[in-house]
């Protein structure tokens, strides 16, 4: 069993946005999650996709934004604020610009937001997301130590979606060793507050093992589950596993998936 979710029949669609964060170095990663999306979700077109950067700290630049709108009319980017609660000490700096992935949780004005990294492939059909009753959901990690949900696709249900949540998520204490970003303050934040409906969501939404990735040895989980798979994600630092916009032989299947719809789009690394 694939353990898809189905969507409910006969439902309208519910008012929704996509989100995510780039900078000019996950251009090529955007470009390619947006092609993707394009290719598989039906509903695609009909939601506003927010991106959200930072001019100092996350630089998108002007011919980035105009050469993705160019290709995507429902693209909208957003100059987002940098709290002093995001300067605190990281294990890589790198990974600073993830913070804005908070700014998910201020979009007030729809019911139900499906934010994704930009460094994912959407190879199926995820309009089902858009129908879960929860207030949040996403899918687990496998190691503890990094908390209880990877956040690199998150659905976030109206509940959370207002300013308030995302001031409380940055203002957490720090207290989780000195990995400190996004995802630990969504997983604090869901620990202190019991009676959310908070569902686990099935890996094939948010795959990381691929080969290259340091927890796995090679290519054979994803290969395996490929066909079900809906979402694979270049997950963590990319000293650890470089994205596939940066390699030049792949490493794995799916950075072979990645080229192809990359080449679709006729844009140039």
């Amino acid at each position: 069993m694939d353990g898809a979710l189905s969507r409910p029949l006969n439902l309208n669609l519910p008012k929704a946005a996509i989100c995510t964060v780039c900078s000019d170095r996950f251009v090529p990663g955007l470009t390619v999650m947006l092609q993707s999306l394009n290719d598989n979700m039906r509903a695609f077109a009909d939601l506003p996709v927010r991106v959200f950067y930072n001019a100092q700290k996350a630089p998108l630049g002007a011919d980035n934004q105009a050469r993705i709108s160019r290709r995507f009319a429902n693209v909208t980017f957003h100059d987002c604020s940098w709290h002093e609660g995001f300067n605190g000490e990281l294990e890589a700096d790198a990974h600073r610009p993830a913070f804005l992935a908070l700014e998910a949780f201020r979009q007030d004005d729809v019911e139900r937001v499906i934010y994704l990294d930009s460094d994912t492939l959407c190879t199926g059909e995820l309009g089902e997301l858009l129908f879960l009753d929860c207030d949040f959901a996403a899918v687990p990690c496998r190691k503890p130590m990094a908390g209880r949900f990877n956040s690199g696709l998150m659905v976030i249900g109206k509940r959370l979606l207002s300013n308030s949540v995302a001031d409380a998520m940055i203002t957490l204490d720090r207290g989780l060793g000195e990995y400190w970003a996004d995802q630990p303050r969504i997983n604090a934040y869901l620990r202190a507050h019991g009676d959310l409906r908070v569902m686990e969501l099935p890996e094939i939404y948010n795959f990381m093992y691929i080969a290259g990735h340091p927890e796995t040895g090679d290519d054979t989980q994803f290969q395996r589950l490929e066909r079900h798979i809906k979402i694979v994600h270049w997950a963590g630092r990319e000293t650890k596993r470089p994205k596939p916009w940066n390699i030049d032989v792949p490493l794995s299947k799916a950075d072979t998936l990645w080229q192809k719809v990359y080449d679709s789009t006729g844009a140039e690394t």
